[in-house]
């Protein structure tokens, strides 16, 4: 009889955790079907009308800037982040995602505290997700020298499915007037993860920029800084007008549901306008049916479409699988997809 009552309790608790599980997928909105759509006549990227077509499709904010800066080596992009940080005379505004115990966390660390104890003002928005590793002396360091440090929707029971929804940002603004933005996190798993057999430097990039776009994005990192209850303070200094000189840019910031993505349609406005060449360099290539048929189609065109990927050497072993499944389509209509292969 004892027997039988614990199976039944076994059974009723593995039920339980599936019906939880269940709903919990139900809410997040997982069996929801993507809507597939067609873009037909897209502009060309020459086309006068590219700009207004993306700009309103996509929400994104047009504004102008000058690049300063470029850099694709690892230790190329964390000198020139130390070096602006150091440059800074009055602030220091960053977020990001991704941080992790080791020699580039210290070195970021000892930067900010350098200039927060020269009487410069560095506020930190870190994702409370994404920097879990690093211990609480890490962060009551920088406190301790006058860092604000806010963390990104840290876990609220109250409301829990909002804890999947994170910042990805890199973003390093510098005195209202330069900004920093890439791919990489403050972290040693860029210069190769031994973990995974991984013994070399991460492919990664940076680019730097002055003018509007660095007032622009100055708001952005406000904006996320007052929903997490940080002071908005817009004194004079901050968001500075900029003449409109430079190139024209727009900024796309991504806030919409899985199925309704304005950087996927981003993506797919500049597919579709591409004349000439298409070369994709991303850890995670996993398209949904909208954004390959647009691939496809640039294919179509004559467009050359490269696609340049993770291997069997990888942090995520089961994204790779995911991807895997969608190149036998890509690859009939000629789209060239290769994994990096560590030499």
């Amino acid at each position: 009889m004892a027997k039988r009552n614990l199976l039944a309790w076994l059974a009723g608790g593995v039920a339980g955790v599936a019906l939880l599980t269940f709903f919990f997928l139900y809410l997040r909105g997982i069996f929801r079907q993507e809507p597939e759509y067609n873009i037909v006549a897209s502009p060309a990227i020459e086309d006068p009308r590219f700009p207004l077509a993306v700009v309103s499709l996509t929400n994104a904010l047009p504004t102008y800037g000058r690049m300063t800066g470029f850099w694709n080596n690892v230790d190329d992009i964390y000198a020139a982040r130390n070096a602006a940080i150091r440059s800074a005379q009055r602030s220091i505004r960053f977020e990001t995602y991704f941080m992790t115990p080791g020699r580039r966390a210290d070195e970021f660390a000892a930067a900010l505290i350098e200039r927060a104890q020269a009487g410069v003002e560095v506020q930190m928005l870190i994702d409370d997700y994404g920097t879990d590793e690093l211990p609480d002396e890490y962060w009551q360091q920088l406190r301790n020298a006058g860092v604000q440090v806010i963390f990104f929707r840290p876990f609220d029971w109250r409301a829990p499915l909002e804890y999947n929804s994170r910042t990805h940002r890199k973003l390093l603004i510098i005195d209202s007037q330069q900004v920093l933005i890439g791919g990489a996190g403050v972290s040693d798993n860029w210069d190769g993860d031994p973990d995974i057999g991984d013994n070399a430097s991460w492919l990664e990039f940076e680019v730097s920029y002055e003018g509007q776009i660095a007032s622009l994005l100055e708001g952005n990192f406000f904006q996320n800084w007052a929903y997490m209850g940080g002071e908005l303070d817009l004194g004079p200094g901050t968001l500075p007008a900029k003449p409109s000189e430079g190139e024209p840019l727009y900024v796309t910031n991504d806030t919409s549901t899985l199925s309704e993505s304005t950087i996927r349609m981003l993506f797919q406005m500049s597919f579709l306008g591409a004349k000439e060449r298409i070369w994709i360099g991303s850890p995670y290539f996993l398209p949904e049916q909208n954004t390959r048929a647009a691939l496809i189609q640039a294919r179509q065109r004559g467009v050359d479409v490269r696609v340049i990927t993770m291997s069997s050497r990888n942090d995520k072993p089961i994204v790779r699988y995911a991807a895997r499944e969608n190149y036998e389509e890509l690859l009939a209509a000629g789209v060239q997809v290769c994994e990096y292969q560590q030499v």
